[in-house]
């Protein structure tokens, strides 16, 4: 449920992909991304031969977490040509930070995939974790300090994903999110679209 994977996600030792579903794929999915329910990872994006599961005794994970988010949503639609695609990933960083709570800067869309819509999200530690640029801050200028580690953001957005009640529902972009898959550390797992094409 989604409140044991909130009690839970301090008590990982190592984070695995998590995966999460609303609803069944369309019929337009492709068949590498038909998730059975709840009983597995996605073959896909947690192939141990492109993705690595756990880093080196002593390597340093930086960075902030990726996720794989699908929408309900037709991609030439909503985003047809260059520019609206940018209008499109930015307004998704500022709608997901929104129902998380957190400083947009701590979103990043990085690219969006067909499918119906798959969003590679990464989110990112808060300042004074993990990044140069808010080292020995503890928080953004003129903003509440918000200590969540991405670990637990990225649970966050897998529960809203199935609750039908969630912020997530009240913003344009991501109110027909449908499924979520927690990939894990940005640093070890390939960009989404590359994970996607090696399990083509």
């Amino acid at each position: 449920t989604p409140e044991n994977l909130r009690q839970n996600v301090d008590d990982f030792d190592w984070w695995r992909p998590v995966v999460l579903t609303r609803a069944a794929p369309p019929p337009d999915a492709p068949r590498s991304f038909d998730f059975q329910g709840l009983n597995g990872p996605s073959p896909a994006l947690s192939d141990p031969a492109s993705t690595p599961a756990k880093p080196e005794p002593g390597e340093e994970v930086r960075g902030g977490i990726a996720v794989a988010l699908w929408l309900d949503e037709d991609l030439h639609r909503v985003a047809p040509d260059a520019g609206t695609r940018m209008e499109y990933m930015s307004r998704l960083e500022f709608d997901l930070s929104s129902a998380l709570g957190a400083h947009p800067a701590r979103v990043h869309v990085k690219d969006l995939l067909p499918g119906s819509v798959i969003v590679d999200v990464h989110i990112q530690p808060p300042p004074g974790r993990g990044s140069e640029a808010g080292r020995g801050s503890e928080g953004y200028p003129g903003e509440p300090a918000d200590t969540r580690t991405p670990e637990r953001l990225a649970a966050e957005l897998s529960s809203m994903v199935i609750d039908p009640t969630s912020p997530l529902r009240d913003a344009r972009t991501t109110r027909n999110a449908r499924r979520a898959e927690i990939r894990g550390p940005v640093s070890l797992v390939p960009p989404l679209r590359e994970a996607m094409a090696q399990a083509a």
